[in-house]
């Protein structure tokens, strides 16, 4: 299990994203959720994605009321507390997107966002937010901001390794926090991954401690 502690930095919020569709980001976010609230942590999973939502579909929960509601008309961000609800597994919560907006990244521009994040910080012990991919809007990225580390999900033999190292590289372009990959639906076949081997050599430079790329490690 990941510990999520890196260099006395905290990890309470954390943002699983991916390069698309269809590679296994609300998944990981939901596992990862409930690993947590099994080892007794109080957690929240929200849905950051309002433009194709989907934890209300996995939780079997209504979606008249979420996070889109809360950014568009709550007066405090204590509203937010009657807009979660109960997954159905002991300590995990889940906040729904609520109605699909026409305008969802105006609304996660708004101060709301932040204070929502800001008060889950408060109430709970851990905070996934399952965001929207990098590739073709920005949405992520203004979660990414808030968030304490991201994760990035790639779906063996599903994500282009070109367009994932652009992702990585649109991530670092806008100073989010990285922990690392995660490979999703990984088949062990011999000499069926080149581009991944690529692919994770280009983006673990990210997570060396000393701040050097793998080129200049491997020179010194």
């Amino acid at each position: 299990m990941i510990g999520f502690s890196a260099a006395g930095r905290e990890m309470k919020v954390l943002l699983v994203t991916s390069t698309g569709q269809g590679e296994g980001k609300t998944f990981m976010a939901m596992s990862l959720a409930m690993v947590f609230a099994q080892l007794g942590e109080r957690v929240l999973l929200i849905d950051g994605d309002m433009r194709r939502p989907n934890l209300h579909r996995r939780f079997q929960l209504p979606r008249d009321t979420g996070l889109s509601h809360y950014l568009a008309h709550s007066q405090t961000v204590d509203d937010a507390a009657a807009l979660i609800r109960p997954s159905g597994t002991p300590n995990l919560d889940v906040m729904v997107c609520g109605k699909i907006p026409p305008n969802p990244s105006e609304l996660l521009s708004t101060p709301r966002t932040g204070a929502l994040v800001r008060w889950a910080r408060d109430h709970y012990d851990r905070v996934l937010i399952d965001g929207t991919p990098i590739f073709p809007i920005t949405d992520a990225l203004l979660w990414g901001q808030l968030a304490d580390t991201t994760l990035f999900v790639v779906k063996f033999g599903g994500t282009n390794a070109t367009l994932a190292v652009k992702a990585v590289q649109k991530l670092r372009e806008s100073d989010m926090k990285l922990t690392g990959a995660i490979v999703n639906q990984v088949t062990w076949k011999a000499g069926s991954y080149g581009d991944y081997y690529y692919y994770y050599y280009y983006y673990s430079d990210y997570a060396r401690p000393d701040g050097k790329t793998n080129d200049e490690a491997a020179a010194a």
